[in-house]
């Protein structure tokens, strides 16, 4: 398929664009049927004929913040909001602060299908600040994809109980173990 939108940078950047707006969208920089499936429902949501091509209307719609569902973006968690404790070679276990798992947490109540682009987020954030590896970013920011419902089932607890997000990275886990372990924290080193 042609690149509808005229070059690898510009199609990367109408990928994190859907991604960060909640879609099902990985960052290939190669436009294919994700892309154009993801396109033609924006387009439909946002009263834009539904051709599956990026036009200028389009992406007037998709990079400003006037869509008709409201701000439906999904920032970037800030370095400063993870709090990391036991922390070796092998493992790092980061708590969200209580405001920023409010946010998400309230942003996914409001958006539920931003799901894809709270959970890619979250962990991709975590990822490089316990790892700092840019090939370990990278997967991390796949790994996100097996572990959204759990995310949202955690954010919307500890949200609930005014506590934070935890999470366990691991670069090797051991048998048994799983790459990723989520869960909720109310104690003193759930920081706001």
């Amino acid at each position: 398929m042609t690149d509808p939108i005229n070059g690898k940078s510009c199609v990367t950047a109408l990928q994190i664009a859907l991604l960060n707006r909640g879609y099902d969208q990985q960052v290939t920089g190669t436009f294919g049927s994700q892309t154009e499936r993801n396109i033609r429902d924006f387009q439909n949501r946002n009263n834009i004929d539904s051709i599956g091509i990026a036009g200028p209307q389009t992406q007037h719609a998709l990079f400003s913040d006037n869509s008709s569902d409201g701000d439906q973006s999904v920032p970037a968690v800030p370095r400063s909001s993870y709090i990391a404790d036991h922390c070796g070679k092998q493992e790092c276990t980061l708590r969200l602060r209580r405001s920023t798992t409010q946010n998400y947490a309230q942003r996914l109540h409001d958006h539920p299908h931003l799901a894809a682009g709270v959970t890619s987020v979250i962990i991709s954030g975590a990822c490089a600040v316990v790892f700092r590896v840019t090939l370990v970013v990278v997967i991390c920011k796949f790994v996100a994809e097996a572990y959204a419902a759990k995310i949202q089932a955690s954010l919307a607890t500890a949200a609930n109980e005014r506590g934070c997000l935890s999470l366990t990275l691991r670069l090797s886990p051991l048998k048994g173990q799983k790459l990723v372990a989520i869960g909720t924290d109310n104690g003193p080193r759930c920081r706001d």
